[in-house]
């Protein structure tokens, strides 16, 4: 009898210990695929994000004619919202539309069309910021980004000269405003992911140092910058006065050494958009091949235009000799996802 009670109790040992076994198993197998399925590093993320931004038309917070409608009749733009993951909008043009709309349209229209395709928005500059915020919010709108446009390299901090010309001195000024902005952003949202747009490499002038210093600062007071988006119309780099390599190096410095997430910013400026809605489209078109085979991968592709083009923005599926910004953007973040295939 005892010996018939010793063997039953190795049997259920045995299956207690293949059980624990085939957990353990199944344990490894389940967070060896969810950290295989994360990027190691920069070098290896493979999937960037599409971000889309009206067209101011040559004004400061302007937006296009037919803004509105996009929100009214969202079936105009529908293509373009299935492939976008951040709607870009500058803070003085949403505060304009607030004003112009009201809340009822934010709430109404706005926010409920965006979160119907699960967009983030994100707020390029500081205007009236902490407002904006308060009514997207107060509307569920999930505000993910905030860009401190051109901080860095538009204007000295008295707005007196161009910033091409500005001393050492004027641009520590800029890149202690730079750092105070983004600690008073993260103290209120500390949800949120604060960068800069900038385009001082793109203007040629040295870029590394006040990069790194301004990070540098920022994780010394635990508040560190998420992103740089670089300011950067095609038409620099063909024209020579920058490059495509250029461009390429921008981006490895700025995910590979100074770990943050990076930006290109598509746009076409003197020969696209100052001349017409077909030059802009046949501009933007060239840069997935231009700027990605054999150079760059960045984490954000952006899509912007702050010129009289595209002066319209729908629809994005306008027919052929008509291209409104809805319908470049689909088309070149299409083109961009095939590029990236090969």
């Amino acid at each position: 009898m005892e010996q018939g009670s010793g063997r039953l109790a190795l049997i259920i040992m045995a299956r207690l210990i293949e059980n624990i076994i085939s957990v353990l198993l199944l344990l490894i197998l389940v967070f060896g695929c969810v950290t295989a399925s994360q990027p190691a590093d920069k070098e290896k993320q493979s999937c960037p994000q599409f971000w889309y931004e009206e067209n101011n038309v040559r004004h400061a917070g302007g937006y296009p004619p037919d803004f509105h409608e996009m929100f009214l009749k969202p079936e105009k733009w529908e293509n373009l919202r299935k492939i976008i993951d951040v709607y870009y909008i500058r803070g003085n043009t949403l505060k304009n539309i607030i004003r112009k709309y009201g809340e009822d349209f934010i709430r109404d229209h706005f926010v409920k069309v965006l979160n119907k395709d699960k967009i983030n928005i994100a707020i390029d500059n500081l205007s009236q910021w902490e407002n904006n915020i308060r009514i997207l919010r107060k509307y569920n709108a999930n505000v993910t980004h905030i860009a401190l446009q051109s901080i860095l390299s538009k204007y000295s901090i008295n707005r007196r000269k161009y910033a091409g010309f500005e001393s050492d001195q004027e641009i520590q000024k800029r890149m202690k405003l730079a750092v105070e902005q983004v600690v008073e952003i993260k103290k209120a949202y500390p949800d949120i992911q604060v960068g800069i747009i900038d385009a001082m490499p793109t203007k040629r002038r040295e870029y590394k140092k006040p990069y790194s210093m301004v990070v540098s600062e920022l994780k010394k007071k635990g508040y560190p910058l998420d992103f740089i988006h670089l300011d950067c119309p095609m038409d620099e780099c063909e024209s020579g006065r920058f490059s495509w390599e250029g461009a390429k190096e921008v981006e490895n410095f700025v995910r590979l050494k100074l770990g943050l997430d990076f930006g290109f910013i598509c746009s076409s400026s003197i020969g696209g958009g100052m001349k017409s809605d077909r030059e802009f489209y046949k501009n933007v078109m060239k840069i997935p091949e231009k700027y990605i085979l054999d150079r760059g991968q960045p984490d954000h592709i952006i899509i912007m235009s702050w010129f009289p083009h595209p002066a319209m923005a729908l629809p994005d599926n306008a027919p052929e000799g008509e291209f409104p910004m809805t319908k470049t953007a689909l088309h070149l973040f299409e083109k961009f996802k095939s590029v990236l295939k090969k």
